[in-house]
């Protein structure tokens, strides 16, 4: 059963009971459970930073010792897209854990005016629900900012080491949630249609003593009902163009591009993808190969 299941069967199973909340103690009830998500949250990222540290340590601990090999730099995209997978991952199931705590909260209140619920307890009234996620927007900025720093260390041993110039862009693996501000229901916490196209890992590289090495890997997230995933990445212009069409993941929504043979310098990465009616958005970012 997905989120959406889960979520609209536990509203109806709760139905409209007898109010049994005040508005206050619903505030209160929420403003702890966003709390302890966020707690939640932080140990699971933890222990999901630790591994992808482990891995990250074990290349660059094995470039020291024979040098750099090709192989290098997949073993650490590979780790870099387990840990966006499952980051993403556990911000989503947080706020799906969220949501159904709302739900319960709400089905114990009484309904004003046609229908509304408090503002307090809706997405974009800047009350509990505002704050659960501004707090755990903030905690995948800082981790973001951890995962660079991991990247950057390493960077340096490849680079001083074996003189392979290794360049990253690493934001957080969220993706765009509906969360209209309305009275009758809070917000959702599943992605919106047509709004989970993201990039957010892109790692790129190249030799320093060698021309047209460089590689370039870029991962993020889609909806595979819209299909494929047209990536495609420029630079000098747009007087070197290269495009890949990529199926998402059916079981993940992830999907990831990568170029190789690449002369140096810098490149705009655009990732399109048709949403439900047929418009195509667009999200991009920029790298630079040494």
């Amino acid at each position: 059963m997905n989120a959406r299941s889960c979520i609209l069967l536990l509203l109806l199973v709760t139905g409209p009971a007898a109010a049994q909340l005040t508005e206050k103690a619903a505030v209160a009830q929420m403003t702890g459970e966003g709390k302890s998500g966020v707690a939640d949250f932080a140990a699971l990222s933890k222990a999901t930073t630790k591994t992808l540290q482990a891995s990250l340590d074990q290349v660059g601990q094995a470039v020291q010792i024979g040098g750099y090999a090709p192989e290098d730099f997949d073993l650490i995209f590979d780790a870099l897209r387990a840990a966006q997978l499952q980051l993403r991952d556990d911000t989503e199931t947080v706020g799906i854990v969220h949501l159904i705590a709302l739900g319960q909260a709400l089905s114990q209140l009484p309904q004003g005016p046609q229908g509304h619920y408090a503002a307090p307890l809706c997405r974009g009234a800047g009350g509990t629900v505002d704050d659960f996620h501004a707090r755990l927007t903030k905690r995948l900025d800082k981790l973001a900012a951890s995962l660079r720093k991991l990247l950057a260390a390493l960077a340096k041993v490849l680079e001083k080491e074996a003189g392979f110039a290794l360049s990253f862009r690493i934001e957080p693996p969220t993706r765009d949630f509906e969360g209209a501000a309305n009275g009758f229901y809070p917000y959702t916490a599943w992605p919106a249609p047509g709004l989970t196209l993201t990039i957010d890992t892109v790692l790129a590289g190249s030799s320093l003593s060698v021309e047209m090495d460089g590689r370039l890997s870029v991962a993020g997230s889609a909806d595979g009902d819209f299909g494929k995933v047209n990536v495609a990445i420029t630079n000098d212009g747009g007087l070197n163009n290269f495009v890949q069409l990529v199926a998402p993941d059916p079981n993940t929504k992830r999907w990831t591009a990568t170029f190789t043979g690449l002369k140096e310098g810098h490149y705009l990465i655009v990732a399109r993808q048709a949403d439900a009616s047929m418009q195509v958005p667009r999200v991009d970012m920029a790298i630079g190969i040494r």
